[in-house]
């Protein structure tokens, strides 16, 4: 509770923490197992833009130590900051795999999400950072717009990710 600062929530019932605080405490009840991998669905949710901060950084640093963490999140600038390596997927297929400067290209944002966007080096932070222009000129498939994932993998989890098992067909 000391590293996610939850403790002033320790004698309190989830049912009276609002969503921010509820969030911390779930992301200290994960640390207090003690994981050797981190599953995190989406940790900022519901938070501040300062306790998105602190989440992220204290996960970095996590990692830095030998944790392995593995999260689902949409905030592209955060996980461009945040992470190793990305897994882009679009209607549970992968789109793209690798380090964010790899997988968060202009031709990713467009084929994904269906906006144009411009990808660059943030001059203060030095990581990625996207900004979106507006609706890309092609639009994506029906349905893949809103579909679209960014699982982050650290270095310690291995990158292979299986794709699902195609219904019908010739196997």
């Amino acid at each position: 509770m000391r590293l996610t600062e939850t403790e002033q929530f320790a004698d309190r019932t989830l049912d009276t923490l609002a969503g921010g605080e509820r969030q911390r405490v779930f992301v200290s009840r994960a640390l207090a197992q003690q994981p050797r991998v981190l599953l995190l669905d989406e940790p900022t949710s519901n938070l501040d833009v300062f306790h998105q901060l602190k989440v992220f950084d204290l996960v970095r640093r996590l990692v830095d130590e030998g944790l392995a963490a593995i999260a689902a999140i949409h905030d592209l600038g955060m996980a461009a900051r945040y992470c190793d390596r990305l897994v882009l997927l679009v209607e549970g297929r992968v789109l793209a795999e690798g380090p964010p400067d790899e997988v968060l290209t202009p031709e990713a944002m467009a084929r994904a999400f269906g906006v144009e966007a411009a990808v660059y080096r943030d001059p203060i932070t030095d990581s990625l950072a996207i900004s979106l222009i507006g609706p890309a000129e092609e639009r994506p498939a029906k349905g893949t717009a809103r579909q679209a994932n960014v699982v982050p993998v650290t270095d310690a989890v291995p990158a292979r990710v299986e794709q699902p098992a195609q219904r019908g067909g010739d196997s």
